[in-house]
């Protein structure tokens, strides 16, 4: 999967976060929650490069947000991550049913939703869970199929999984 580019115009791949617990957000300058998240958002970034664990945070921002709307709110808020600008594509593939959404995608490619305690989720995935974790396989075209394991109360809770 492609993603349009950062907000410097560097084009991104999915492909080069794969061997990484990665944290994916799909958020935006114009929403309300988004915007009050993005100092969790940073926070994590930075924890995840003082590691020195496999781990990234890739924030995506949505439509209608631009290039420059999320360097100026980056830069007002002093935040220090990477972010992406993504389209309703990005959305689609991503099987996101509203902003903000995130989601852990696993070292071998794997992807799963987090709920609503994301923050804590997400720590523990990226900076102490060692190995893989049961969630869906991202194929070589990039088309992601989010399937829910047994009794998988993360995808349940979320609503966004399909089993198959």
């Amino acid at each position: 999967m492609l993603f349009r580019s950062d907000t410097a115009g560097r084009v991104a791949r999915l492909a080069e976060y794969r061997g990484k617990w990665t944290l994916v957000v799909l958020w935006g300058t114009w929403c309300g929650s988004c915007r009050e998240e993005m100092a969790a958002v940073d926070r994590l970034f930075r924890d995840c490069q003082a590691s020195g664990r496999p781990s990234a945070v890739l924030p995506i921002a949505t439509p209608p947000d631009t290039a420059e709307r999320v360097a100026a709110f980056r830069t007002s808020r002093q935040l220090a991550f990477r972010a992406f600008i993504g389209g309703d594509d990005v959305i689609a593939a991503l099987h996101a049913p509203v902003v903000p959404h995130k989601l852990i995608l696993t070292p071998d490619g794997k992807a799963f939703p987090l709920t609503a305690d994301w923050e804590r989720e997400a720590r523990y995935w990226l900076l102490t869970r060692e190995g893989t974790a049961h969630a869906a396989a991202i194929p070589p075209d990039g088309r992601w199929t989010i399937k829910a394991a047994p009794f998988d109360t993360i995808a349940l809770i979320t609503g966004i999984a399909r089993c198959g």
